[in-house]
């Protein structure tokens, strides 16, 4: 089942002499299910093209459509983009961004809070999270006492606290080891399939390339399947 589906996506920063293109007319379709690359040099766009896929940025032309809603056509629908964030996407960054004071638990407990699920169900929701990612006997340690690997973990249950159709995840392996970082893309694959969930990856890290299942090049702000 299709997750989401660009058509004609074009960014342009500026105007006039000062005009960038910071994404030319880019089409894509992810199936829940899929895990999927974007990669390219600095500056190539891909940043840009996270951030409008996220519904962060408003791009210049083109459409999205995301879980059979249409959410921007040459401007955005009128739809409540704050709430498809919280509900129906899930991020996961380079730097984990866990908050230091928290615990592993209580920072996944934190995006249910947002969205007023609390108490037991909310608690139990957060230890199947930690017990999926192997990462339960961590529960009431502080990030600062966790390795990467294990932060990084932690990061990805967060994402998937509330069932998103859509993770979004911003140079996952770059600060890890071949191992841990073959074991971050080992979860989010199995993410992917056993949640029906689409992944989108940005990396620059090539050791990752064999774990998706489509890579696509960014370069000048056109994007390129890879075979």
């Amino acid at each position: 089942m299709e997750v989401i589906r660009i058509e004609g996506l074009s960014k342009i920063f500026g105007s006039g002499r000062l005009e960038v293109r910071a994404l030319q007319d880019i089409t894509l379709s992810i199936a829940s299910g899929d895990v999927v690359g974007l990669m390219g040099p600095s500056g190539s766009g891909k940043t840009t093209l996270l951030l409008c896929i996220s519904l962060i940025l408003e791009p210049t032309a083109g459409e999205i459509v995301f879980d059979g809603e249409t959410i921007y056509h040459n401007g955005w629908a009128g739809v409540d983009m704050r709430r498809l964030r919280r509900n129906k996407i899930g991020f996961v960054f380079q730097a984990q961004n866990l908050i230091p004071f928290l615990t592993a638990r209580q920072n996944v407990l934190f995006p249910l809070s947002l969205v007023g699920k609390k108490g037991e169900v909310a608690q139990r929701r957060v230890m199947e999270l930690l017990e999926y990612m192997e990462i339960a006997e961590r529960a009431d340690y502080l990030p600062a006492l966790m390795s990467g690997g294990e932060q990084q973990r932690v990061a990805i249950a967060r994402a998937l606290a509330n069932n998103p159709k859509l993770i979004l995840a911003d140079e996952p392996t770059a600060a890890l080891d071949t191992v841990r970082g073959k074991k971050v893309m080992e979860l989010l694959k199995r993410v992917a399939k056993e949640n029906q969930a689409a992944v989108i990856t940005v990396t620059h890290d090539v050791r990752m390339v064999e774990g998706f299942d489509r890579v696509y090049h960014l370069k000048d702000g056109q994007l390129n399947d890879i075979p």
